[in-house]
């Protein structure tokens, strides 16, 4: 009696071969690749903080606004350590809920103060 030879099957693809599940994985990676859209950079959340950082610029030229208000504006946008462009930049704002943003601002406080701190 000869001893069954029992084929590995690699669950992801469903295929027998090794080379051939790497094959199908490849198609399938750059499948999925394809199906996702670039974000049109007229969307993106970067393309309106640059633009609402030019109208704060003007606007203070224009005296229609403090040179502090917009500092804290540039500081808010820019910050490279949390700032909003770092977090949500190449992002699709007509995809962002208040939830993104909320998220956002509680990873920030559990960063700064770690839960079960007397704040």
């Amino acid at each position: 009696m000869g001893q069954e030879e029992k084929k590995y099957l690699t669950r992801s693809t469903g295929e027998t071969s090794s080379i051939k599940a790497k094959q199908v994985a490849v198609e399938l990676g750059l499948t999925l690749l394809q199906a996702e859209r670039l974000v049109e950079t007229e969307f993106m959340f970067k393309h309106f903080a640059i633009k609402l950082m030019n109208q704060s610029r003007q606007r203070v030229q224009n005296q229609e606004q403090s040179e502090g208000y917009f500092k804290s504006t540039l500081w808010a946008l820019q910050n490279e350590d949390w700032g909003l462009v770092r977090e949500f930049g190449d992002k699709d704002v007509r995809k962002l809920r208040t939830i993104d943003y909320q998220s956002f601002v509680d990873r920030l406080s559990d960063r700064r103060w770690p839960t079960g701190t007397n704040c």
